[in-house]
């Protein structure tokens, strides 16, 4: 089948799957969401290793002086798909959704200076939050309801140049946007005597954000290879324009009918800040072989400023190891040329919660599976991991994220040298 014709196929699925896909996460509510790993598949697949990611047909959109190492014009688009429990003292529910994981391009700008460049879109958090109280006084039920959906994005464009023989040195603008719902009511279920209220809270963010890595590559031996990398993102300071809206109604229960509007307020405000983050990390490799690495990450999440004043967030900290191995790159027999991947993940998150800081330990497998003779590929990994513990005051997760990815190398931009 025709690379390009895979491309489009596989881009045209991607609206049929994010259909009727309702995320769901109770800790989503704090900070700006459930943070997204917008690692690329093939890098998701070894832990997430992303700051020494050093690949002819790859790229990391983490640490941008990567963008330096690209030899052909790369197309590579991703989904993920999560399966989780979450279960608090005895009790749990399963969900499950899918949504986009990633869409991103990049290519050589000049393969003499080693520069190179990159674009896409990322997505940053999911927000998926729903909790309902009842409450009972003589003959009439009280309902309180909270509702908070939402997420952030980014898009980048981002370089990197060689400016010595083994050191790249990159940087990504990005546009990062984002949207929070957030409902709040409080009604009486049959009952036409009492009014209830009810509060919409809706947001838009947008502000600039600024990447900047370093990598240092270098040789022990003619086919082994070494890389150093570092990235820090800068803080990003979101603009909101807001909208709210507070009426009351009377809930019948046959019907609900809205009576007045109380409130009515627009207005752009500052107020929400996305924190700084550090990561270096290494990978060794021999090439068309195997390689192996390991990163950490740092995200100062204690400078976090909530909205509600009613919680606070601890600064968070991850390590991933992982590990690639390809039998055999040069070979016709097929499943010599797949590329097997392992890795492990240990988190330190933002939430606290009672005083006890929730941990994330996940470990993932994945492959690379050639199409045709050619360097692209599809991507495909299982992460399996849990986060927190159950009680009746803590929710426990057990997660299966599933990711499905395609590649496609190409020579679009690279001028012949013969006619």
């Amino acid at each position: 089948m025709n690379r390009k014709l895979i491309v489009v196929i596989f881009s045209l699925l991607l609206p049929t799957l994010m259909l009727a896909q309702t995320f769901r996460n109770p800790y989503s509510f704090y900070g700006i969401g459930e943070l997204q790993d917008y690692s690329l598949i093939s890098s998701q697949s070894l832990g997430g290793l992303d700051y020494g990611w050093n690949d002819r047909f790859s790229f990391s959109t983490t640490n941008p002086a990567s963008y330096s190492n690209i030899e052909t014009t790369i197309f590579d688009v991703g989904i993920k798909g999560k399966i989780q429990d979450l279960e608090q003292d005895q009790t749990s529910e399963w969900t499950n959704y899918f949504s986009f994981a990633y869409a991103v391009f990049g290519f050589p700008i000049s393969r003499k200076h080693n520069w190179g460049l990159s674009f896409g879109i990322l997505p940053i958090s999911r927000i998926g939050y729903k909790n309902s109280l009842t409450f009972n006084e003589d003959t009439t039920t009280a309902i309180e309801n909270f509702d908070k959906q939402g997420g952030f994005n980014k898009i980048y464009v981002g370089s990197s140049i060689s400016l010595f023989d083994h050191l790249n040195v990159g940087f990504n603008v990005a546009y990062v946007f984002g949207n929070t719902s957030f409902n709040h009511s409080l009604g009486f279920q049959n009952n036409a005597t009492f009014l209830g209220v009810e509060k919409d809270l809706f947001k838009n963010y947008y502000g600039l954000g600024i990447d900047i890595g370093l990598q240092y590559k270098n040789s022990l031996k003619k086919d082994l290879q070494y890389t150093i990398g570092a990235a820090f993102s800068l803080p990003v300071n979101l603009i909101a324009y807001q909208e709210t809206t507070t009426f009351t109604y009377i809930n019948s229960g046959s019907s609900i009918s809205y009576r007045d509007t109380l409130e009515l307020f627009k207005a752009d405000e500052s107020n929400l800040s996305i924190p700084l983050t550090l990561g270096i990390g290494g990978i060794m490799q021999k090439k068309n072989k195997w390689k192996a690495g390991f990163d950490f990450k740092y995200e100062k999440w204690s400078d976090f400023i909530p909205e509600n004043k009613d919680f606070a967030l601890s600064d968070q900290w991850s390590l991933a190891l992982g590990g690639e191995f390809v039998p055999k790159f040069d070979q016709i027999a097929y499943f010599q040329r797949v590329a097997y991947r392992a890795g492990l993940r240990y988190t330190n998150s933002f939430l606290k919660v009672n005083g006890e800081q929730y941990r994330k330990i996940s470990g993932v497998i994945g492959v690379g599976l050639p199409i045709s003779r050619n360097l692209s590929n599809i991507n495909v990994a299982l992460e399996v991991g849990t986060m927190g513990k159950s009680s009746p005051t803590l929710i426990k997760e057990t997660f299966f994220n599933i990711f499905l990815g395609f590649r496609l190398n190409d020579i679009w931009f690279i001028k012949p040298k013969y006619d």
